[in-house]
């Protein structure tokens, strides 16, 4: 339960915060303003940033947890994406990287988790 109480704790912390967030900001400033939001998570609740290159450009992917399912499995709809070109924040959100792979699902009358996973070609 306190798992889950810091879970949503950090969702409440995040949405304040990423008001605050607006295209065109450095990754200094959206870092600032979004890690500290979550602090309270344990490696196992986290996401962690991806990083190539593109056309010469340096894309970072830096995913934040926005929200929290009661379905006990840590789903990349549960987070959301900020993707950095060159050091500028350029997109939010999935649509920008055609959306999350996993997504939390209800559980059935057996008490069953079942998580389905999309895959983009």
């Amino acid at each position: 339960i306190l798992k889950k109480q810091k879970n949503i704790q950090t969702s409440t912390n995040y949405q304040q915060q990423a008001k605050k967030v607006s295209l065109g900001q450095s990754k200094e400033e959206v870092l600032s303003l979004l890690q500290p939001t979550q602090m309270h998570l344990r490696l196992q609740s986290m996401k962690a940033a991806e990083i190539y290159i593109d056309n010469d450009r340096l894309k970072e992917i830096v995913f934040f947890r926005s929200r929290t399912f009661a379905d006990g499995i840590v789903t990349d709809d549960e987070f959301t994406p900020y993707i950095f070109e060159d050091g500028v924040l350029v997109a939010i959100g999935w649509t920008a990287i055609g959306g999350p792979k996993t997504q939390a699902q209800s559980r059935n009358n057996n008490s069953t988790i079942h998580l389905h996973s999309r895959f983009i070609y």
